[in-house]
């Protein structure tokens, strides 16, 4: 296992970038047929992070220490003042992908890899609408098209997400679904290690929220903070 400085997590981006796939839709139309990576009894887990990037271009995000009900004491960057906002790293085994050009849609391009899609709250819409027409199978067993409305760049776009069919497939019969918490994408750190960003990104001062937000695949219901934050598309 590769071991870094925290404080060098950037090199290591850099240089380790290629181990993730993360999947884009990159203008209106654009569509995938897709697989939700999660099995029995799973649901999708949202993470409540804390930017601590200087630009507001590449956010850089650590996961937050406060567990629900926790005191702001509990995290240096809560107790500072750092907002805190929900992050999805969805894990998706994508089938295929299909190009929306000039208004018409192109032959569909198969794909047949594992890819990561990161969204904000504002995504929250389409998680529950996939565990609703789920209806209590677990989420691998189905194959969704997300299709995107809305223009390259263009930060009101939105997803839907259209049930095609649903089969017997489980997670061991695709790749290994990676780890998000503690890769490079989400590293883990403690108290001593958020001591070295407090006063970073705070210029967007907005509601503090649970550290951990998760959905319940047994009764389909989905938690999510009240006030919705999101990513740039």
């Amino acid at each position: 296992m590769t071991v870094f400085d925290f404080d060098k997590m950037d090199d290591y981006v850099q240089q380790q970038s290629e181990g993730f796939n993360f999947f884009k839709l990159q203008d209106d139309g654009w569509m995938a047929k897709v697989r939700f990576m999660y099995g029995p009894g799973e649901g999708i887990p949202g993470f409540s992070v804390h930017n601590v990037s200087h630009d507001q271009k590449k956010p850089k995000h650590i996961n937050c220490l406060r567990e629900a009900g926790q005191p702001l004491e509990v995290c240096p960057l809560c107790n500072s003042g750092n907002p805190t906002k929900v992050q999805f790293y969805l894990t998706l085994y994508v089938l295929s992908m299909t190009k929306c050009i000039n208004g018409r849609l192109q032959a569909e391009e198969p794909v047949n890899q594992v890819m990561i899609f990161q969204r904000g709250t504002t995504f929250r819409a389409v998680i529950g609408s996939v565990l609703r027409q789920s209806q209590g199978r677990p989420l691998v067993n189905n194959v969704f098209n997300l299709v995107r409305s809305g223009k390259k760049g263009d930060v009101s776009s939105t997803y839907t997400a259209e049930l095609v069919g649903n089969d017997n497939t489980t997670l061991d019969m695709l790749p290994e679904r990676p780890e998000i918490l503690g890769s490079y994408i989400l590293p883990k750190v403690d108290y001593n290690d958020m001591l070295k960003y407090v006063g970073t990104n705070m210029s967007t001062p907005q509601d503090i929220v649970p550290r951990t937000v998760t959905n319940n695949m047994n009764n389909n219901s989905y938690q999510a903070p009240i006030k919705p934050t999101g990513i740039p598309f």
